[in-house]
C-alpha cells in the first residue's frame, strides 16, 4: 500500500497560497483525486528502499496570452510524483544551520505564508552562503535579526530539558508546516508538552550553551523530523 502525508492538509495550504499569490482556488477533493489517480497509474515507480517515498509536487501557473503585471485569467494545474531517496544523504545525523543576519527569508507583509517558486529561488544565494561554512541550510531570523523564524525548508524547534517543545509562532513570514501542525496536534501523546512562542534569538543561543535546550531540529514534509547539531 502506498499511503499519503496528510494529502487534504497539503491541498488546504495550496489553496491558502493560491489565494495568497491571486490564482484560482481548487476543490480539495478534485486536487486529492487528481493525486491519487496519478500515484496508482504510476505505482511502479515507488522506490522499495528504506527511507524512500514518492515526492508529490502539485505546482500552477498562468498561462494567459499576454505581457503585463496583472493576475492571469487563465491557469494550469499540474502534478509531478518523484522517486525520492533520504532527505539528507549522508542518513539521519544531526546538520550544522548558519545564523546570518545578512540574508532574510521574506518580509513581513508579503508572501511568506504561501508556498510559491519566488520563495524557493530567493533561498538558493543563502544556501550557496551557508555551505561555505559547513552548513546546510540557514536559521532565518526576522528583519530586525531578533527573533527566530524557520530554516531553509522547514520549520524551527527545540527541546527544553523541562520537556517542552518549543515551535515559533507562525506568522506571515513564516510557512505553516503541516508537519509542525502534526506535531502540536500530537502533544498528548508524545509525553512533552509542545507549545507555540515567539523565540528570541538571544535566549535561544543562551539555551543551548546553558544547556536549558537539549535538542534542536526542523520540522517539514521532506525533510521530516531532522536533528540539528
Amino acid at each position: 500500500e502506498i499511503y499519503t502525508f496528510r494529502l487534504d492538509k497539503n491541498a488546504q495550504r495550496f489553496n491558502n497560497s493560491a489565494e495568497i499569490m491571486c490564482m484560482p482556488k481548487i476543490p480539495i477533493e478534485d486536487q486529492m483525486q487528481a493525486i491519487n489517480t496519478l500515484i496508482d497509474i504510476d505505482r511502479n515507480w515507488f522506490p522499495e528502499k528504506q527511507d524512500a517515498s514518492f515526492y508529490i509536487r502539485p505546482f500552477m501557473f498562468g498561462n494567459q496570452d499576454f505581457l503585463g503585471v496583472h493576475p492571469s485569467t487563465t491557469y494550469i494545474y499540474c502534478i509531478i510524483i518523484s522517486p525520492s531517496g533520504s532527505y539528507y544523504q549522508d542518513g539521519f545525523e544531526p546538520i550544522k544551520l548558519l545564523i546570518t543576519k545578512e540574508f532574510h527569508r521574506v518580509s513581513p507583509g508579503g508572501v511568506g505564508t504561501a508556498k510559491t517558486g519566488g520563495n524557493y529561488g530567493a533561498s538558493l544565494r543563502v544556501a550557496q552562503k551557508a555551505a561555505k561554512f559547513g552548513a546546510k541550510q540557514v536559521l532565518y531570523t526576522d528583519v530586525n535579526n531578533k527573533t527566530i523564524e524557520e530554516a531553509g525548508s522547514m520549520n524551527h524547534y527545540h527541546v527544553t530539558k523541562d520537556n517542552k517543545i518549543i515551535i515559533p509562532s507562525f506568522t506571515d513570514t513564516i510557512l505553516k508546516s503541516i508537519t509542525s501542525l502534526s506535531i502540536i496536534e500530537l502533544s498528548s501523546v508524545l509525553g512533552y508538552e509542545v507549545k507555540q512562542e515567539i523565540i528570541y534569538l538571544d535566549e535561544f543561543i543562551e539555551g543551548v550553551k546553558d544547556g536549558s535546550i537539549i535538542e534542536a531540529g526542523g520540522l517539514g514534509t521532506a525533510a521530516v523530523v531532522s536533528p540539528v547539531g
